[in-house]
Order: C-alpha cells, then sequence, then structure tokens
C-alpha cells in the first residue's frame, strides 16, 4: 500500500519500500499543509488580523503572530539580484517527482 498525501494540489507517494518512514512522512505533509494555510490567509499578505511588526531596517521587516501553536514570523527583504536570476539560482540542479493531482 502506498501512502499518498495531497499538499496544494500536488501529490507525493511514499513507495512501499519506505513504509518506516511512513509516520514522518504524513508529519511533514501535515506541515506543509499547515504553512500553505499560513501563507494562503488573506491576512498573511497585508500583515494584518494578529501580525505585529518585530524589527525593520530599509531593507528588511520582520512581523510575527502568536498562535495557538506558536509565535510565527514572515520576513521581507529586498535583495539585488533580477527575478530570472533568483529563479535560475534557486531552480538549477534540482528535480521533482511531483504530480500535479486531477
Amino acid at each position: 500500500m502506498v501512502k499518498t498525501i495531497n499538499i496544494g494540489g500536488v501529490e507525493e507517494h511514499l513507495p512501499d519500500e519506505h513504509a518506516q518512514y511512513e509516520e514522518v512522512f504524513t508529519a511533514a505533509g501535515d506541515v506543509m499543509k499547515h504553512a500553505l494555510d499560513v501563507l494562503n490567509d488573506p491576512d498573511f499578505e497585508e500583515k494584518k488580523g494578529g501580525w505585529k511588526p518585530d524589527c525593520s531596517s530599509d531593507d528588511v521587516t520582520i512581523h510575527y503572530k502568536d498562535n495557538s501553536s506558536g509565535r510565527y514570523f514572515a520576513g521581507r527583504c529586498k535583495i539585488k539580484v533580477s527575478a530570472k536570476d533568483m529563479n535560475t539560482e534557486t531552480t538549477s540542479g534540482t528535480t521533482t517527482s511531483s504530480r500535479r493531482a486531477a
């Protein structure tokens, strides 16, 4: 039996030969779903609904929000790199076996 998790419309499968990792695979899926819930919350982008400033400078701003599961921090920074170069830097040499869920 292959264990499957769906995170944001992407299915990941745990093959039978890795069944001993099912508990951590499931926990990782739950954490990713929770992270997406936080990131997709309408208050997150505008930093409303409990998000408070922690510190800031000309190039960095940090906000925090207290939740039942702990304190979350979110940072935004300005960097001097083009979007094209950033995308190349973060994706070169990576592969994925993910398939979009129907």
